[in-house]
């Protein structure tokens, strides 16, 4: 109306209207007043061209135009420090910081600007976001010859550029130049990796100086001294929140109170920070099952997931697979399944969730039911899936399930994890064909040198060797670039397994050798076996006591060597002398020694061993009666054979097979 009016608008009406059309955001009337201004600029003095041109440049900022901004910033004749500042902020409220140091690097070059305070901080806030430290302490150098440093909104500038390059000390020495800090210096620094024994002082520091701290103040000082703080500490400061805060808490900072008190196991002061969230969001959930379930605290856990799901919340995955797992076994996740059903959460991470936790505990027909709901699975949960199968001793299973996901066309090809899995269950299943199919795909897949991936070379190697290809074991072993120390293990236990015992402590001496890895457990007890196997007594004897806390593999390791040697009595005072209670495969060896070298009596009393952990185990009362058949002890080894009928209802008959040209062939004794 004012356009058209014969009273044409002055260069004032013109600057009010733009403002008023970015605060409203307006875009086509800011471009129409664009148009205006271009029409009758004549009308106009120089500096009056130069003021609305700036005014016009913020509009376009503030809409996020900045394309147009920019032509605007480019066309002006003489720009002074006004519009060089607008075209700075502009361009670090709207989060282009690199175009924002452009700006600011372009305005050092011109020479005759004299920057000002709202330039420098600007200029800090992008530099402070990008983490730029090297350009920092330039500017900090500008800062300094400018004698600007001492300004609160510059000062402010560098404490946040220092404090987000995690320099706490030059943070520090900044805030201690800063004549009058604000609320916002304090959050600055407080927001930093400060120690904290130094947050408390700091927030008596700003009572004394009558700088109200507000939210953000509290909840960067309880981060900051959540770990490093006392219980009473921790307490006086949240009586002060509850003092200085005349409102009712926000969310960030009731979080905040509440990650303190849990990390500091005080968890009834915790849950009471908790109930009194009136509406708690995604994070407050979220942290509280983290919180919980790190205390250990799984029925609060479980509440809390309950609760997120009645509010249609988005619980995380780490957090919906840590409940599931964690929690009191299969009824609860049950529950949890119930209530994911009856809420209708299909999230695919809480389903994904799910079927680990039924496949976890062998619950395999709910695991594939609820897998097939999934309506585009990724790799990750087929991997997951297979995994799990392999881990719960389902291997056909697994296999199975890899032919099904090729055959599905997953989106995503099997990465180095899937491969190792299915070479593992290959493995346990002494299927080499399948293995050697698996190997062969590993070589076609279009991921580089997989085949020489730690995790994949190691089952490899492992499946190679469960399947009696020890010399393909031997080539794998020697041409991996880099061998950890589960490929070490693997190779020293596939030596062993395969009588080449001296090979196997070859092997571990070698490994010895390497700088960077340390024999652990599982190697131990690979040297070990090999020891016994080869009836390396005095070595083997050695290596054990070498071990620094041994464990039970380890002494069933040492006694069966003891066994196979005939040393029966060094075998039996080691049983009485180790800290566990033994198993049934130390009886086992003890037994089957007994057997070899016709000892009756420590027959007797392994066999009795045994019973009392498995009374049905055929293998047993077979032992035992041909221990007593060797020493013509008739009528005992007939009480043995009466007993094992009435105890057992069938004795397993011992199977072998073998694959020729793609076909199994099974036998059974007799």
């Amino acid at each position: 109306m004012l356009v058209s009016s014969t009273c044409p608008p002055d260069s004032i009406t013109l600057r009010s209207v733009l403002r008023a059309c970015s605060q409203c955001h307006y875009p086509e009337l800011t471009t129409q007043l664009h148009c205006y201004m271009v029409k009758v600029r004549s009308g106009f003095s120089p500096d009056q061209v130069i003021v609305l041109n700036t005014c016009l440049l913020n509009g376009y900022m503030e809409l996020g135009r900045f394309d147009i901004a920019r032509e605007v910033f480019d066309r002006i004749p003489e720009r002074d420090v006004v519009a060089w500042t607008s075209m700075l902020r502009g361009y670090v409220e709207g989060g282009d910081n690199e175009e924002a140091m452009e700006v600011f690097e372009d305005m050092v070059g011109c020479g005759d600007l004299v920057m000002n305070e709202y330039v420098y901080s600007c200029a800090l806030r992008a530099c402070a976001r990008m983490c730029c430290f090297f350009g920092g302490k330039q500017m900090h150098g500008r800062v300094v010859k400018s004698m600007m440093d001492s300004d609160v909104f510059v000062g402010t500038g560098l404490v946040d550029l220092y404090a987000k390059c995690d320099d706490m000390e030059s943070a520090m020495k900044a805030f201690l130049g800063i004549t009058d800090p604000n609320v916002v210096s304090y959050n600055a620094l407080l927001a930093g990796n400060l120690k904290g024994n130094k947050v408390l002082p700091l927030l008596t520091e700003m009572r004394l100086l009558k700088v109200n701290p507000d939210q953000v103040t509290f909840a960067c000082a309880l981060r900051a001294c959540k770990d490093d703080i006392s219980v009473c500490s921790l307490k006086q400061l949240h009586g002060l929140i509850m003092k200085t805060m005349e409102v009712e808490l926000d969310m960030f900072l009731s979080c905040a109170l509440f990650e303190a008190y849990i990390n500091m196991g005080c968890i009834v002061e915790a849950q009471k920070v908790f109930g009194r969230m009136e509406e708690k969001d995604d994070a407050a959930f979220n942290l509280a099952i983290q919180g919980y379930l790190r205390n250990g605290l799984e029925a609060k856990a479980f509440e809390c997931f309950t609760e997120a799901l009645k509010m249609r919340k988005n619980v995380r995955e780490v957090n919906a697979t840590s409940l599931l797992m964690n929690g009191r076994g299969l009824d609860q996740g049950k529950q949890l399944h119930a209530f994911v059903v009856k809420f209708g959460s299909c999230d695919t991470s809480i389903v994904g969730s799910l079927v680990k936790m039924y496949a976890n505990h062998h619950c395999i027909a709910e695991a594939i039911q609820l897998f097939d709901q999934i309506p585009s699975p990724d790799i990750v949960l087929w991997t997951d899936l297979i995994s799990n199968f392999s881990h719960c001793g389902e291997y056909l299973r697994a296999l199975t399930f890899y032919v099904k996901m090729l055959t599905d066309g997953a989106a995503e090809p099997p990465n180095n994890y899937t491969f190792s899995t299915l070479l593992r269950s290959c493995a346990h299943l002494a299927a080499a064909l399948e293995g050697k199919q698996i190997h062969g795909q590993i070589i076609k897949s279009n991921l580089s040198n997989i085949e020489l991936d730690p995790f994949v070379a190691s089952a490899l190697l492992f499946m190679y060797s469960r399947c009696g290809y020890i010399e393909e074991s031997r080539r794998l072993f020697k041409d991996m670039p880099e061998k950890d120390l589960a490929s070490w293990n693997a190779m020293i236990t596939s030596l062993a397994h395969h009588g080449l015992g001296e090979e196997a402590i070859e092997t571990f001496k070698e490994l010895l050798n390497q700088k960077d890895i340390e024999p652990n457990d599982i190697t131990f007890v690979g040297v070990l076996t090999a020891c016994s196997h080869e009836g390396m007594i005095d070595l083997g004897i050695q290596y054990f006591q070498v071990i620094k806390q041994p464990t039970i593999d380890h002494y069933a390791c040492v006694i069966s060597l003891f066994a196979r040697a005939g040393l029966l009595k060094e075998a039996l005072d080691l049983v009485e002398e180790m800290p566990f209670e033994a198993n049934e495969i130390i009886w086992s060896s003890l037994l089957a020694a007994s057997s070899t070298y016709a000892n009756v009596e420590l027959g007797e009393y392994s066999a009795k061993k045994l019973l009392e952990l498995d009374p049905k185990d055929p293998g047993t009362y077979v032992t035992l009666s041909n221990i007593y058949a060797a020493a013509r002890r008739w009528e005992d080894m007939r009480r043995i054979r009466k007993l094992m009928k009435s105890q057992v209802n069938r004795k397993h008959l011992a199977v072998s097979w073998l694959r020729v040209n793609g076909i199994e062939h099974t036998f059974t004794a007799a």
